[in-house]
């Protein structure tokens, strides 16, 4: 796909042209000299990915004049450095390479002795380079020419890393690829056709003295990439409804830890002012790319307490659900992973034959009571935290100019994950009354003995993860698995796989609960009230349809068996043979 961002690459020059010109030697040698895979690669890789866009949106009426503001935003969304990185990566990996492998070796065949032989130097490069490839490469040299006061050490990195492979360590070849470079460099007005004394701007000079030079979201993005990737999505949500401050807080509760870029930005709102006790430079990690270490989970702050008391009862709802839902989400994946996974391993042979036996459930059997159908929820819950994070990761107000509130936000998540939420419920809340018999079978016909020793928590979870283990009962491999949780500790199996089944009820009684909240608070024309109605309303429409799949199902049974069947029979059905 990089053959379609060539086009841009003249652009891109302008742009490093009219901002920080002086700096340009210095970050095309380090471009060219850090391996693809180099600390700046993965901003890069965001502002390619920008440009493709944008190619896109020129098919749905976005300007081809890159002198509109939408492209000009793109332009000012990433570091000088980064869009170095780009153009240097466009010439090396796009598909149909800028300068071709048939290009580089005219070139190294060509040499230059005198000033006539330029001819011939411009007749290869007309002839060999596309139309786009020809201009990119021109705008390049020309750039080198305009702000490279050392153009013999430019052409000295950049001649063999364009002109010759990678792996090519001959100096008499890079000795030729630096000087015909060179060249290039220093006659590409001539060879170009570029008029020697102007410069194409296409971009508002007015503009790029005005941009910002501080992009907290890429940074913000490239610590999600290092640290926790899955929350790469809500990068522009939480700037969209919080402040740098208040996201930098959040970030700082949750990770103890800042991105590296925005050290310098903090530290200046600090001294403007800013209040920020919690901001103590000395004291706080910084992430970048050469980190190998990250602070103790034990140091991690507990909970993120708003600098801002919530006075709005609807705030106070808004915590309770979304609190909720992660303490729900915990109790669930705590069980999967610590005994419905050990229970399915041990039922199928992992640990021998007569473990699985002693263990009195088959594969199905334990599928059936809590396998794929619970770890589809889990799957799906997990999704759906990750977009509640922007309510999450900052508990402030979000600020009325906006003209929404957490509600609001919450609101809307909950409208757009509705129908992923109820296919993945669908499954499990039909099979639950006989999954839940089945357990209860199992559980009549499971003798619990005495544990033989019991010296602390954490002996016994060692204890039963080796030889232990293979004598126990499921009833009794719960027993000592749910000692060892905290989470789990005195709560039955059957009253943690009812949760699910009574998890839309709950969404329902939230919602009601803060649609009359929002109602008294802001009436019922607020577009935040209209938002919990319509999110009301879908999940009503949900629970609806599962509730209708549930009675399709005992129908289907009961034409066909005559009854519903219960667990008690799919215990026999599903015995060992």
């Amino acid at each position: 796909q990089l053959d379609e961002v060539v086009m841009f690459v003249p652009s891109i020059i302008d742009w490093l042209r009219m901002t920080t010109p002086q700096s340009v030697p210095k970050q095309l040698i380090t471009s060219a000299q850090e391996s693809r895979f180099n600390s700046n690669s993965v901003l890069v890789g965001f502002a390619l990915q920008t440009l493709l866009q944008v190619k896109q949106g020129f098919d749905d009426g976005i300007s081809r004049d890159m002198s509109a503001p939408e492209i000009q935003r793109v332009f000012d969304s990433y570091d000088n450095r980064v869009w170095v990185g780009a153009v240097l990566h466009i010439f090396e990996f796009a598909e149909t390479p800028v300068i071709t492998p048939q290009v580089k070796l005219a070139l190294l065949r060509t040499v230059v002795h005198n000033p006539s032989e330029l001819d011939k130097l411009k007749k290869t490069l007309k002839s060999n380079l596309e139309a786009l490839a020809h201009t990119a490469l021109g705008e390049l040299c020309a750039l080198i020419m305009q702000t490279c006061p050392n153009k013999r050490q430019i052409a000295e990195i950049l001649g063999p890393y364009l002109l010759l492979d990678n792996t090519v360590t001959d100096r008499k070849a890079r000795s030729a690829a630096s000087t015909i470079f060179r060249t290039i460099v220093e006659n590409c007005y001539t060879l170009f056709d570029i008029p020697e004394n102007s410069v194409q701007v296409t971009m508002s000079r007015r503009h790029t003295q005005t941009r910002t030079r501080f992009h907290a979201q890429q940074y913000l993005r490239l610590f999600f990439e290092l640290r926790d990737r899955k929350y790469l999505p809500i990068v522009d949500s939480l700037f969209q409804y919080h402040g740098f401050v208040d996201i930098a807080r959040g970030i700082f509760c949750k990770y103890f830890m800042l991105p590296e870029g925005w050290r310098s930005e903090l530290i200046s709102k600090q001294k403007s002012g800013v209040k920020m006790n919690w901001f103590k430079p000395k004291k706080i990690f910084f992430l970048n790319e050469e980190t190998v270490r990250y602070p103790s989970a034990s140091k991690l702050p507990f909970y993120y307490k708003p600098e801002t008391e919530h006075t709005s009862e609807a705030e106070h709802v808004v915590d309770e659900i979304v609190t909720s839902e992660k303490s729900y989400f915990d109790y669930l994946r705590t069980f999967v992973t610590s005994y419905a996974n050990e229970v399915t391993s041990i039922a199928s042979g992992s640990i021998g034959d007569e473990a699985a036996i002693a263990l009195g459930l088959t594969v199905t059997q334990v599928d059936l009571m809590f396998g794929k159908r619970l770890n589809k929820i889990i799957e799906t819950i997990d999704k759906i935290l990750v977009k509640l994070e922007v309510l999450v990761l900052v508990r402030e107000p979000i600020p009325s100019v906006y003209n929404i509130d957490r509600a609001g936000v919450l609101a809307d998540i909950m409208t757009e994950v509705s129908t992923e939420l109820g296919e993945a419920y669908k499954p499990y809340n039909k099979y639950y009354a006989q999954s839940a018999g089945m357990l209860t079978t199992a559980i009549t016909h499971t003798a619990i003995r005495e544990p033989k020793a019991r010296k602390g928590s954490k002996q016994i979870a060692d204890h039963i993860f080796d030889d232990y283990k293979r004598h126990l009962t499921f009833l009794e491999l719960w027993q000592e698995i749910s000692n060892s949780k905290p989470l789990l500790k005195g709560l039955r199996i059957d009253a943690i796989l009812i949760k699910p089944v009574h998890r839309f009820p709950k969404y329902l009684l939230f919602f009601e609960r803060l649609e009359k909240v929002v109602r008294k608070e802001h009436g019922v024309e607020h577009p935040t009230y209209l938002k919990v109605s319509k999110a009301q309303k879908a999940l009503k429409e949900v629970t609806s349809k599962i509730n209708d799949d549930i009675n399709r199902y005992n129908d289907m049974q009961r034409k066909k068996f005559g009854e519903v069947v219960d667990g008690a029979a799919l215990m026999r059905y599903t015995k060992p043979v």
